[in-house]
């Protein structure tokens, strides 16, 4: 018996040493856990060089990252990268500038070099050679470069020179030391610092300029709005009179010591080598990012702020965008958290709980994550509810569990409580418990001495007869004590003292799938699956100003921030905050969110200034007043216009007619989401209509004719927000002198056979004459009638393959959309791009390339043999194909044909990386329409299909999401 007790003891002691040892390591996740809203772009991302030493934005928006390898310009899409290869003088690429002429200047290892920030003939940037007045440059190591308002100042040794209008200056003597950095402040002023002093530089001739002691060494002199601030190792200093005086409103973080700063429009950047940046703000506390916080190692070599308030730093371990400065994140798998955050709770005044898919944990003040409850303590944690004295009760897919104490324990499920599904739990002002569940609404009393649930009433039933039916998801209580209740197929109900009231398609609301609902002082909020609704008066209005901007109307939360009349709404994969019926603010992945979508019911909790949100990848916390920031409308800008044989369209240019082709590349400089970024497009004079919103960032027109034109180009945001002014790129087709004789003479033809007939001469011969002109006239009508044919058929054929235009396509699809709306069937569309087709025509010539589309475009029209059926030339190297009634496998099954098809011909492609022979990628996407004006949907799914069928490695079919459903 002694020996079995002291057994027992060895294992006791055993197993609290593991559970302390499991406890502390999940501590020292959770703090590596925590995560600023971080985007780290490497050469994953197409960025040619992960080690960046520098980053900068043109007056284009452009962003450009100096790498040990190379410079990358960064388009929001794509990195166009240069190396010596392209004819930089070295790859280590150090600083940036812009002069006032519009070029990019690049400091590198040996000497500077010039940039194009887009070719003409491509858009692509291009090494241009240095100008005449600055050729002396060439080779020189120059310790630093700086721009400012159209100069350019080089430093090197003791020497300082400035380029600005085609001429070279040099500083007058005057400064000792060596030199260590230059500043402009303007095109005429500069700070220079050495390691003896400061200097500034005001018409070439420097004066020195005192530096107060308790700043340290100088790291960099900026502008911000009207003040100069000089950013010192250990504080700010303002700049007063002829020297600078500590401003103590600004914080450098103790031993942070900065070796570089950058101004935005508010804020200070400061980075160092070995601690990463700080983000000061005057008279707030300092944020600091480096390797405890999601900083790709511990050191930042430089930092900008964009004209659009984002933060941009270079690390030796990618180009960093902080997307939000007041979001951070708690990952899962890291510090107690299981697969999925699912809900919160939160006492007056007291810690945050988080509940899990593998139990429940609780967030300290220190920001540590501390587990509480495991999974086989109380399951997945679908709702939670802090009571009164640091109780918390917990719905599970397996009934009710509770933690006191630091004790967690499952509760007994009785009867009353409708089933052991548990979706949501609220407390009324009365101190009772509500209970939502698979089969209604239970109330009780908390019983503190007994631990336990008492008074249990059944209130709201499974349904009208058998309460067997109603799934009550979410609880809302009003201040006047009704309970609202949200439910997955019976729409919303309301219990009071007046019984229960059923609210559903007769009151207005479009769907019974009502999961969250909120009380408000104005209405009843209701998120159902088509979007966000308010019950006032009994009666449902749709928030339509709302919902134009939610980019998917499934509604799964709703939270309300406490004094205050702003309501955040969740939908699966965005959390936005409403105003009114104004949306003030979105949140989700691409704007820091730790999951890509939200989870549940409870994913929201809500405090004045302060937000928490669930995801599928943790959860995340977020500054709500920050959030209301809310990002300008995206800029756009064309890259570059080009007819079928390569050459460029200039903006009020004249061409030469005929133009069979003509494609138009563009990019948004604006940062803040730009992976779901959108354009649309028109060709006035050819297509007034714009066309429906589309990820690629190409345009393609066939046939123009002689007359004016007008590109337009604007970039969307995924909150419906388009550019101020659309990008334009004006242009002429001019008449050929043929064509215009040719009208000249068919008019003067008629006008002479109109006069001989009016003039009445009687004779035989005049008559004959007069019969003689109007067999012209109908000869020549004739031939007009069929000219008008033949450009007729022009106009709906593409002139180099044959088959039909993109402007035929468009009318087509819409045709068969309609269709099948009205009959309730399917619709198929392809899209076909071949594969490395600028390579082909770069080795073969463009005749050979002609020949090549041609021979693919007649694969491709083979296939689409079926009445309503179409195929079409999209575009350059891009076809389409409209299977009207086709699912998603008959899609599928034509898309291999025409790609074996294709592989068949067996034409030989000398570049290709996936075969010696042309070959086409397909994205394929089915929709069963349920709207008029929604083609552009399965346009989009087609496309965005194509585009992972190239990712994935070319010459394959891929079928959209949601094609099988």
């Amino acid at each position: 018996m002694k020996g079995l007790l002291q057994t027992r003891r060895w294992w006791h002691a055993l197993r609290a040493w593991w559970l302390a040892a499991l406890l502390g390591a999940g501590l020292a996740s959770a703090a590596l856990a925590q995560r600023p809203a971080l985007r780290v772009y490497t050469i994953d991302d197409g960025l040619k060089f992960s080690q960046v030493f520098a980053v900068f934005q043109d007056s284009r928006g452009f962003i450009w990252a100096g790498t040990s390898y190379g410079t990358g310009r960064y388009d929001g899409r794509a990195f166009a990268n240069l190396t010596t290869g392209e004819g930089l003088p070295h790859d280590s690429v150090k600083a940036f500038a812009e002069d006032g002429e519009g070029l990019i200047w690049v400091l590198t290892q040996e000497g500077p070099a010039v940039l194009r920030a887009t070719d003409a003939s491509n858009g692509s940037p291009l090494v241009v050679p240095l100008p005449e007045g600055a050729r002396s440059l060439a080779g020189r190591k120059f310790t630093s470069m700086a721009g400012g308002r159209g100069a350019v100042w080089f430093a090197e040794g003791k020497e300082v020179l400035r380029w600005r209008g085609g001429r070279l200056e040099r500083v007058v003597a005057g400064i000792t030391g060596n030199l260590r950095g230059v500043y402009p402040i303007g095109a005429e002023d500069a700070f220079v610092a050495t390691d003896s002093g400061l200097f500034r530089v005001k018409g070439l001739a420097p004066t020195p300029v005192a530096v107060p002691a308790s700043v340290g060494a100088v790291a960099g002199v900026v502008s911000l709005g009207e003040a100069v601030l000089l950013v010192g190792e250990r504080g700010v200093a303002r700049g007063e009179g002829s020297g600078f005086a500590l401003d103590p409103a600004w914080r450098v973080p103790e031993g942070f010591a900065a070796e570089a700063a950058s101004a935005g429009k508010d804020c200070l950047v400061l980075t160092s080598g070995t601690r990463g940046a700080a983000v000061l703000e005057k008279g707030k506390a300092t944020v600091v990012i480096d390797g405890d916080h999601g900083l790709p190692g511990n050191g930042a070599m430089g930092a900008i702020v964009d004209r659009d308030g984002l933060i941009w730093l270079a690390t030796e371990d990618g180009l960093v965008k902080v997307l939000n400065l007041r979001l951070r994140s708690w990952l899962t798998q890291r510090g107690g958290l299981g697969g999925m955050v699912l809900s919160f709770a939160r006492e007056f005044g007291g810690p945050l709980w988080v509940g899990h898919t593998d139990g429940v944990s609780r967030l300290e003040a220190d920001g540590r994550l501390v587990p509480m409850a495991s999974g086989r303590d109380v399951g997945e944690a679908w709702a939670l509810l802090a009571l009164p004295g640091g109780t918390l009760l917990v719905g599970t897919p397996d009934g009710l569990a509770v933690v006191e104490g630091g004790r967690a324990r499952r509760l007994r499920v009785p009867p009353e409580l409708g089933g052991r599904r548990i979706f949501g739990l609220a407390s009324d002002p009365q101190g009772r418990v509500w209970v939502a569940a698979l089969g209604g609404v239970t109330r009780f009393r908390w019983d503190r001495a007994r631990h336990a649930p008492a008074d249990l009433e059944r209130m709201v039933p499974g349904s009208d007869e058998d309460c067997s039916a109603c799934e009550a998801r979410g609880l809302s209580i009003a201040k006047d004590g009704t309970v609202w209740i949200g439910t997955d197929g019976q729409g919303v109900l309301a219990f009071s003292k007046g019984g229960l009231r059923r609210f559903g398609l007769a009151e207005g609301l479009p769907s019974l799938v009502c999961r969250a609902v909120l009380a408000r002082p104005e209405g009843v909020w209701v998120g159902t699956d088509k979007g966000l609704w308010r019950l006032s008066g009994g009666r449902a209005e749709a928030m339509d100003t709302v919902n134009s901007t939610l980019g998917d109307r499934y509604i799964v939360a709703l939270a309300a921030e406490a004094q205050s009349d702003a309501v955040w709404v969740a939908c699966s994969y965005s959390v936005v905050r409403v105003r009114g019926e104004r949306v003030e603010a979105i949140l989700d992945h691409s704007r820091g969110l730790a999951g890509p979508s939200t989870t549940a019911e409870h994913c929201l909790l809500a405090e004045p200034g302060r937000l928490w949100v669930g995801m599928a990848g943790g959860f995340s916390e977020a500054d709500a007043v920050a959030a209301v920031r809310l990002p300008p409308p995206p800029a756009v800008g064309v890259l570059a216009a080009l007819d079928g044989e390569g050459r460029r369209v200039a903006p009020g240019g004249r061409l030469a007619f005929p133009i069979h082709d003509l494609s138009v590349s563009f990019f948004s400089p604006t940062y803040h989401a730009e992976e779901t970024t959108r354009f649309l497009y028109r060709l006035a004079g050819y297509d007034e209509r714009w066309s429906d919103p589309q990820w690629e960032r190409k345009a393609h027109f066939t046939n123009l004719f002689p007359g004016s034109y007008v590109f337009e180009v604007r970039a969307v945001a995924p909150d419906g927000r388009g550019s101020l002014e659309p990008a334009r790129v004006p242009f002429e087709v001019e008449v050929p002198w043929g064509l215009a004789f040719a009208a000249l003479g068919t008019l003067v033809v008629l006008t002479a056979a109109a006069a001989w007939a009016v003039s009445g001469v009687r004779t035989r011969r005049v008559r004959t004459r007069n019969e003689q002109l109007e067999r012209q006239v109908a000869e020549r009508t004739a031939l007009l009638a069929k000219a008008n044919q033949r450009l007729e058929l022009l106009a709906a054929t593409d002139g180099l393959t044959g088959i039909a235009n993109r402007r035929v396509f468009q009318d087509h699809l819409q045709g068969e959309w309609n269709r099948a709306l009205r009959a309730g069937t399917d619709l198929s569309l392809l899209m076909i791009d071949v594969d490395f087709f600028k390579a082909y025509n770069d080795a073969l010539g463009h005749q050979q390339g002609d020949e090549g589309l041609r021979r693919v475009a007649a694969a491709v029209a083979a296939h689409a043999e079926r009445p309503g059926d179409l195929a079409a030339r999209y575009g350059g190297e891009e076809f389409v194909v409209v299977l009207p009634g086709a699912g998603a496998e008959g899609a599928r099954a034509v898309a291999e044909d025409i790609r074996a098809a294709v592989a068949a011909m067996a034409l030989l492609h000398p570049k290709s990386s996936v075969a010696d022979h042309v070959t086409v990628s397909i994205g394929a996407a089915t929709r069963r329409p349920a709207h008029q004006d929604a083609s552009r949907d399965l346009v989009a799914a087609a496309d965005e299909a194509l585009y992972r069928a190239k990712q994935e490695g070319r010459d394959r079919v891929v079928v959209g999401a949601g094609s099988e459903k």
